[in-house]
């Protein structure tokens, strides 16, 4: 039976690289019988390499009101994509960081449009610690536009909105597991020295949660593993550097991403 991996986060969990290193070797990847889609959408403002990106609901009009039925036109052209693929390599690989954090995700939808068509769907998800995870997260948004300190975003995440992160990994996992059924979930631990795989870093530690870590060396038959292009590798700033983007931020002009 078909399998389909989808990768969902969380972010800043190295889902970049991963995605840059599935994409840049994906013909390796198909003589192993696994794909990476090439979904032939894009959307604004979204990286290419997010190929499950067709599962969140986001299109609006120019006057920001959700379009639903564009939304669900999208969904459908790349879930053809995604079956069309799996019945000719027999192993799919998705992946979008944001699906983690994203509650209008077509979970549901999904799990039975996969049933119905008889494809096997395995959900893969790593777990950083907490308190890394926050601070790794807000500079994330001040290197886009964020203005507040870090005081501030913590006050926000705790406070005002104590679910928009999903730190309750038990919680949010439950969730996924109601949805995609317990045996589906692959949970890993994105944590330097805890990593599996051939090679115990995070890439052969992937490899071997959808069964390809006994026939992969990343580290010798994957192309570009060591030198990345620019844009597969996200880079975290921190110290001046951080609090210099944060108050360049307060003027519009400077208030772009990577725009250091």
């Amino acid at each position: 039976m078909p399998t389909v991996y989808l990768h969902l986060g969380m972010p800043k969990t190295g889902t970049t690289f991963i995605q840059y290193c599935l994409r840049r070797n994906n013909e390796l990847l198909r003589s192993y019988g696994y794909d990476f889609v090439r979904t032939k959408h894009r959307f604004d403002n979204v990286s290419y390499l997010r190929n499950a990106h067709f599962l969140v609901p986001e299109t609006v009009d120019e006057q920001g009101n959700p379009l639903p039925e564009e939304d669900l036109k999208i969904y459908k052209y790349v879930l053809k994509r995604v079956v069309a693929s799996a019945r000719k390599f027999g192993n799919v690989i998705i992946s979008d960081e944001m699906l983690w954090i994203r509650d209008n995700a077509y979970f549901k939808r999904f799990k039975k449009d996969m049933d119905k068509r008889e494809i096997d769907l395995k959900v893969i998800v790593y777990l950083r610690r907490q308190d890394t995870f926050v601070e790794s997260y807000w500079g994330q948004t001040v290197k886009i536009d964020n203005k507040a300190s870090f005081e501030e975003y913590l006050e926000f995440i705790q406070v005002e909105n104590p679910d928009y992160l999903h730190l309750n990994y038990k919680k949010r996992l439950a969730k996924f597991e109601k949805i995609f059924g317990f045996d589906n979930m692959i949970v890993r631990v994105y944590e330097r020295g805890q990593f599996g795989g051939r090679n115990k870093n995070l890439v052969s530690d992937f490899l071997e949660a959808v069964g390809l870590g006994d026939k992969i060396d990343e580290t010798k038959d994957f192309e570009d593993y060591d030198n990345p292009d620019a844009g597969a590798v996200n880079y975290s700033i921190g110290g001046i550097y951080i609090e210099t983007k944060r108050l360049l931020n307060q003027n519009y002009q400077f208030r772009t991403k990577n725009n250091f």
